[in-house]
């Protein structure tokens, strides 16, 4: 649900109805995004997280068994983390790729 509201607003940052080459935007930015964002966003994430995720489990006693679900949750909340911001970005980008447009055409 979240990726169709968030590609909903990929598109309205494009103009909506009136914007010109959806597509071939979303598919170029989105190949930058996933690769910055996998690097810069998701492993620091994954890192820090499933770190804080075991020293919790740790601390509050618990088996190895419940601190790999502990750590599974938190890398799954990540990826939502992930997500969000991806299509955050893809949106901004399209919108200040459609604006720079329009004020070199005027």
């Amino acid at each position: 649900m979240a990726t169709v509201v968030l590609l909903r607003n990929c598109y309205m940052a494009n103009g909506g109805e009136s914007g010109v080459k959806f597509s071939d935007k979303l598919v170029f930015i989105s190949w930058v995004m996933l690769i910055r964002g996998f690097v810069f966003v998701f492993v620091p994430l994954c890192i820090i997280g499933s770190t804080v995720a075991i020293f919790v489990g740790i601390s509050l006693g618990y088996n190895d068994e419940v601190s790999a679900n502990l750590v599974e949750n938190c890398v799954l909340g990540e990826a939502l983390i992930f997500e969000i911001w991806v299509w955050l970005r893809i949106a901004a980008h399209i919108r200040d790729f459609r604006e720079s447009r329009s004020m070199i055409a005027s």
